[in-house]
């Protein structure tokens, strides 16, 4: 058990976080500042933060929980993440075929409140 322990806790993930073209250079050149959201996946990261979107290394053990529990799409960092942890950063273009933005709007504010009123963002420790 304290073998898979260690080994768990070597594991290094990538998550993401879109963002707008304006905001590129400075995060590249600054990094993220304190509670910058991430997500799990690009789906998530694109439709909340933008097109161009960095893929970011995290140490497993900084927040062991969000990788292997919790079912929140997002995660922020309580301290600042340096640019050298950037992985990536690609833009993504899609055709919108069908966008119901109320309904979209609907599920991203019920997540909010409920990890709001839980008090669970998955923070990085």
């Amino acid at each position: 058990m304290r073998k898979e322990r260690t080994l768990r806790n070597r594991l290094l993930h990538i998550v993401y976080h879109g963002t707008s073209e304006e905001n590129t250079k400075k995060i590249l050149k600054e990094g993220f500042k304190e509670y910058s959201y991430f997500a799990k996946n690009l789906a998530d990261a694109i439709s909340m933060g933008g097109p161009y979107v960095f893929g970011v290394v995290i140490e497993h053990k900084k927040a062991p929980e969000w990788f292997e529990h919790f079912r929140c799409w997002q995660i922020r960092n309580k301290e600042l993440i340096p640019p050298s942890k950037i992985v990536s950063l690609r833009k993504y273009s899609s055709e919108d075929l069908l966008i119901n933005k109320k309904l979209s709007k609907k599920v991203f504010e019920r997540s909010l409140e409920y990890y709001n009123e839980i008090g669970r963002y998955g923070d990085l420790e």
